[in-house]
């Protein structure tokens, strides 16, 4: 199963201090579907400024999972 994500940006409220200095991403799932393809299709699509706020996650169902030790 594969996912197109989108970061949103999140700001950390820090109780001490009114300052909100700590900021992240969140990640929002957009689009699911079985295969990478459509989802990398759509990625392709996008204007590049656009772009850079998404990637695709997930993994290949198929595949035999891999586990380093």
């Amino acid at each position: 199963m594969f996912f197109l994500c989108r970061k949103e940006l999140y700001i950390v409220k820090e109780p001490q201090t009114k300052n909100r200095t700590c900021q992240t991403w969140r990640e929002k799932q957009v689009y699911t579907c079985a295969k990478r393809e459509p989802l990398q299709e759509i990625l392709d699509a996008m204007p590049e400024r656009q772009r850079e706020r998404f990637y695709i996650s997930g993994y290949d169902e198929d595949e035999p999972n891999v586990q380093s030790h």
